[in-house]
């Protein structure tokens, strides 16, 4: 039982942590939208929202090969 609720708790975590990620890079870009699109792509937050997405889209696919 202890670690079924652990591993619910650790998706849920690993869920709301991407998200929010997520959600905060991309606010982050649309505030500093009077830069270029160049500009932006060279910065940390890029990066961050770039990288979160993957890993949120590819997370579990190594499984089915």
């Amino acid at each position: 039982m202890a670690d079924d609720l652990l591993a619910i708790f650790t998706v849920v975590y690993e869920v709301l942590s991407a998200a929010f990620t997520t959600l905060r890079s991309y606010q982050a870009l649309r505030v500093g939208a009077t830069r270029e699109l160049q500009t932006q792509k060279k910065g940390l937050t890029y990066l961050v929202l770039e990288q979160g997405i993957l890993v949120a889209t590819t997370r579990g696919k190594e499984d089915k090969f």
